[in-house]
């Protein structure tokens, strides 16, 4: 057996391709040393007969660097450089970052997924390999080999940063067999990948989701806070409107939204747990927006990230601003910022002796929710004064016993329709008096307009009359038909009304 593998002649040993994963370096190797079988190649490269067989989350990696005399960089390097962890790791406390790292370096590979949040995921395999058909071609004709390139890798992405094409993803029973064995891109079949019909729908929305991968891989040596993501993604809620006055979500409308905006990806492989926003528990976008334990898959945060955020930029900015204002205020004063309103709200009838329907204004709310939100806080709010003095109630009575237009009436009197409406619905019998004159009156009108029309146009047909904007003859046959009969005999032969 050897002490390292070529400790002495690393010129059997291929150098690692810029950006090619630790999977595909091994696989490499391999071939390069076709007399062994692939557990022979892995017992002398990890000391373990199945650990490089791992294309996403290799273990034994301290063996694998004792091994090659750290051909391909330290451990650290080799699991930040050449596995998808760095896109798992700014979702990660950096307690589990090192518990991780340290079971990558001797072992321990169900522990990594269930702290990495992949083992409840529900996304199918965790990190499939993917491949893009241009980027086969361009490896073959280039270096005489294909590679795993481990920008692919990243779950965010789902087409080419290179070449923009939609990547080639492995199939749930391909990966089945990755634990026996080791394979390069051009060496699966075509029933190994799935299928490649997606709509340019599909794949505006897999840019936009690509367009975070970078960004956040920047992140991984300052991993998010939980906690302060947490209520960052609360406070674009609240700008976008679906928070209430108490700082609760509103979640229905939160969930509506966002199916509306991905509902193109509920079938595509690896997106389908999106469906299961619609159960009563709402699915994963209701636990990262609530606030339940454990890691939730980078997929997941990226697609809360792309539907509330316009940009990367935008979101790390935003959370910058509650990180620096988590070094002198509490988590408790953080979140008091979802319910500035509410406090505003109070401040301003309170001390400012503002109206509710003043205030209400001033914060763009609802005057309702404003009335509902001083009555549960017990705050005393002077009640709205009377809109009608008993001259002017008269005077409204005389008007809607005439059967005036309700546009008329408030702008005469310079009252609310709306108030109008609530008038009528308080004094029903008034409300049927002003029900038949407003009819009796339009009557009058539209069959004053019908004569005049009739006099405009006495050679057209009523079919033809029919065509003329505002003619009011549907309007007639609908509220007047006896009389509009009356006045056309023969309704197709004659064109005169009779008097």
């Amino acid at each position: 057996m050897f002490a390292k593998f070529f400790e002495d002649d690393h010129s059997y040993l291929y150098e690692p391709f810029d950006g090619e994963t630790l999977y595909s370096w091994c696989t490499r190797t391999h071939r390069l040393n076709a007399h062994i079988t692939a557990r022979q190649t892995n017992r002398r490269l990890f000391g373990n007969p199945i650990s490089g067989f791992r294309h996403d989350f290799p273990i034994n990696l301290d063996s694998l660097c004792d091994n090659t005399n750290q051909l391909l960089g330290t451990v650290d390097e080799i699991i930040y450089d050449r596995t998808p962890f760095s896109i798992f790791a700014p979702f990660l406390s950096r307690v589990l970052i090192e518990s991780i790292i340290q079971n990558m370096r001797i072992g321990g590979a169900s522990r990594v997924k269930y702290h990495l949040g992949i083992l409840p995921s529900r996304v199918g395999t965790a990190v499939p390999l993917k491949a893009c058909p241009n980027c086969i071609k361009l490896d073959i004709s280039t270096s005489d080999i294909s590679w795993w390139h481990i920008e692919h890798q990243w779950p965010t992405n789902r087409v080419c940063p290179k070449h923009g094409d939609y990547l080639l993803m492995a199939t749930p029973e391909f990966h089945s067999r990755t634990l026996r064995d080791w394979h390069l891109p051009s060496e699966l079949q075509s029933s190994d990948w799935h299928s490649t019909n997606v709509t340019d729908e599909i794949k505006i929305k897999l840019r936009e989701l690509s367009m975070w991968s970078a960004p956040l891989i920047k992140s991984r040596s300052r991993p998010f806070d939980g906690e302060l993501l947490r209520l960052t993604y609360h406070l674009r809620a609240k700008v976008l409107g679906w928070t209430a006055m108490d700082g609760s979500l509103r979640f229905d409308q939160i969930r509506t939204a966002f199916r509306d905006n991905h509902k193109c990806l509920e079938e595509l492989p690896g997106f389908t747990f999106i469906k299961d926003i619609n159960q009563v528990h709402g699915g994963f976008l209701n636990l990262l927006l609530r606030q339940f334990k454990g890691n939730k898959h980078p997929l997941k945060h990226a697609l809360v990230l792309n539907f509330l955020f316009d940009t990367p930029e935008q979101f790390l900015k935003e959370y910058e601003r509650v990180l620096s204002t988590s070094a002198w205020l509490s988590n408790k004063q953080l979140w008091s910022e979802l319910t500035e309103d509410r406090n505003q709200l109070k401040l301003l009838v309170t001390d400012s002796g503002y109206s509710v329907n003043a205030a209400a204004k001033e914060l763009c709310i609802p005057v309702g929710q404003a009335v509902r939100v001083l009555k549960m806080d017990g705050v005393a709010y002077n009640k709205r004064p009377r809109v009608l003095d008993p001259q002017k109630e008269s005077q409204l009575k005389t008007l809607l016993e005439s059967g005036e237009e309700r546009e008329v009436i408030a702008s005469t009197l310079n009252i609310k329709k709306t108030f109008i409406k609530d008038y009528l619905a308080r004094h029903p019998t008034l409300r049927d008096t002003w029900i038949a004159e407003h009819l009796k009156n339009n009557i009058d009108k539209f069959r004053e307009k019908f004569r005049a029309l009739l006099q405009e146009h006495p050679d057209l047909s009523v079919k033809k009359l029919k065509l003329l904007p505002g003619n009011g003859i549907q309007w007639l046959c609908r509220h007047d038909r006896i009389w509009i009969e009356r006045q056309l005999p023969s309704l197709w032969q004659t064109q005169h009304v009779d008097e």
